[in-house]
C-alpha cells in the first residue's frame, strides 16, 4: 500500500519519464486537432480542456482496475501486487515485442474512427470528448503505469495514480500543442534512450517494496505499516500477544502456587 506523496511522485515520473513516447505517438495527433488559433490564451484554455478529459479517462481507468484488485486481492497481497507490478513494467520495458500487434484490434479501429467524427466538431466540449477517447488508446506506457496502479493499495488511491500519471504526460505534448511545432529528432531520440532506464528503475522501487524488507522510504515493512494505518482508523491500539508469554507463565506459576496453599489449608 502507498501513501499519497509516493503515489504522486511515482506517478509523475512514470508520466514525465513517458511523455516522450506521448510525443512520438501523439504528436501529430496534437498538431492535427481542432484546436482555437486566434491568440496564445485560446490555445492554452483549449489544449488545457483536452488533457483535462485525457487525465480523466485515465482516472476512470485506475478506479475500474482499483475497485477490480480490491474485489479479487485482500489486502494481504499487497506487496505481491507490488512484485507483479515490478516485473510486468520489467518485460513490458525489456520485451515490448510481447504486447504488441501487427493489426489493429476492433476496439482500437472503433476509437480512431470515433475521434475522426469529434475531429470535425468545435468548441471546448468537443476538445474535452476528444482528449477523453485519447486516453482509450491502447498504449504500452498506459499498460505500464496501469500496472503499477494497481499496487497504490485501494481504489481511490488507484484513480489518482493515473489522473497524476495523466498530468506527467502533458507537459511535452502540452508545448506542443500550444507552439504548433514538433520537438527535434536529436532531443527525442535521447530522451527515448533514457526511457528505460527510468522504468527499470521504477520497477525495482516497486518490486523492493512489495519485499518489505523494513528499510524506511525503499521498503517498508508493510505488516507495521497495515498495523499502523488500522491504529489510526479504529483509534485502538493491538495487543502484542507474543510479549504476554513470559509473564502469563508467571502468572500462571503464582496462581497455581496459591491454589495449593489454600488446599493445604483446607486438609
Amino acid at each position: 500500500m502507498m501513501s499519497f506523496p509516493e503515489i504522486i511522485v511515482s506517478a509523475l515520473i512514470i508520466g514525465l519519464a513517458g511523455s516522450i513516447h506521448c510525443v512520438g505517438m501523439c504528436g501529430p495527433i496534437m498538431l492535427a486537432l481542432p484546436f482555437d488559433q486566434d491568440s496564445w490564451l485560446n490555445r492554452f484554455i483549449s489544449n488545457f480542456i483536452y488533457f483535462s478529459g485525457k487525465a480523466l479517462t485515465y482516472a476512470f481507468m485506475g478506479l475500474a482496475l482499483g475497485l477490480m484488485g480490491s474485489t479479487v486481492f485482500p489486502k494481504e497481497w499487497q506487496q505481491w501486487l507490488s512484485i507483479g507490478s515490478g516485473v510486468l513494467i520489467l518485460i513490458m520495458t525489456w520485451l515490448p515485442k510481447l504486447f504488441k500487434s501487427s493489426t489493429p484490434s476492433a476496439f482500437q479501429t472503433k476509437v480512431v474512427q470515433t475521434m475522426g467524427v469529434w475531429m470535425k466538431k468545435r468548441g471546448l466540449f468537443a476538445q474535452f470528448v476528444l482528449g477523453g477517447i485519447n486516453g482509450l488508446l491502447p498504449c504500452g506506457l498506459v499498460y505500464m503505469a496501469l500496472a503499477a496502479s494497481v499496487s497504490a493499495g485501494g481504489i481511490l488511491k488507484s484513480g489518482l495514480f493515473m489522473f497524476v500519471f495523466g498530468i506527467g504526460t502533458m507537459p511535452l505534448l502540452f508545448l506542443i500543442g500550444i507552439s504548433r511545432q514538433t520537438l527535434g529528432f536529436k532531443f527525442r531520440n535521447t530522451l527515448t534512450k533514457a526511457i528505460p532506464y527510468v522504468a527499470t528503475i521504477l520497477a525495482l522501487l516497486f518490486i523492493l517494496r512489495g519485499l518489505s524488507l523494513g528499510i524506511p522510504f525503499l521498503s517498508p515493512d508493510m505488516a507495521k505499516m497495515s498495523k499502523m494505518e488500522m491504529m489510526n482508523k479504529t483509534g485502538m491500539k493491538s495487543v502484542a500477544y507474543g510479549n504476554l508469554n513470559a509473564l502469563l507463565i508467571e502468572a500462571i506459576k503464582e496462581l497455581s502456587k496459591k491454589v495449593e496453599e489454600l488446599e493445604n489449608k483446607l486438609k
